[in-house]
């Protein structure tokens, strides 16, 4: 009698184990498809993670900018960033709420030790390229001399889920961008 019940818990627990990674990629897919595509200025770090990789870790203009919201308790907590396009057609965040904001476009994040955590910090790539992506950035910062950001993380958004989609230097997607620099001998 005990091994029905068994069984048909064991299933449960099978369906629930599939379940939950399979929702986790319908809906990144599903932001992918429908969401809107936003620019963040970014400024590309090459760290590695042990378990991970290597990954381009994405210090974003956007995430720094919003320590200037007034009135706002720095606690550990979850915020939600109301996203704004400026005349460039780069997206920054205007303000920070604990709730949804009740329109527009907004990215659900974590303050965590006085630091907005945004879902789509890390651009994870080939590890022999993230050492190259990051020096190619600084070195095409170098050549424009302005100090005017062309580097962009391209975020899709939707419902306050937000998706890195790619990282792009010099107005191409870093990998098309790396591709097409003069191989060394």
């Amino acid at each position: 009698m005990k091994k029905p019940w068994l069984m048909a818990l064991f299933l449960v627990l099978a369906v629930g184990q599939i379940a939950a990674p399979v929702s986790m990629i319908v809906q990144r897919e599903q932001v992918l498809k429908d969401g809107r595509l936003y620019k963040f200025p970014s400024q590309p770090i090459d760290p590695v993670d042990v378990f991970r990789g290597r990954y381009v870790a994405l210090s974003l203009r956007a995430a720094q900018e919003v320590y200037s919201t007034p009135a706002w308790n720095w606690e550990d907590r979850t915020a939600y960033a109301r996203i704004k396009v400026d005349e460039a057609g780069f997206a920054h965040f205007d303000n920070l709420t604990s709730a949804p904001p009740p329109s527009g476009d907004y990215v659900k994040a974590r303050v965590h030790y006085g630091s907005l955590v945004l879902p789509f910090s890390r651009y994870y790539m080939n590890e022999k390229l993230a050492p190259k992506a990051e020096s190619e950035y600084w070195k095409h910062m170098g050549r424009r001399g302005s100090g005017q950001i062309e580097s962009y993380a391209a975020v899709r958004v939707l419902r306050g889920n937000a998706v890195l989609e790619d990282l792009y230097i010099g107005g191409k997607p870093v990998a098309e961008f790396l591709d097409e620099l003069p191989k060394s001998p």
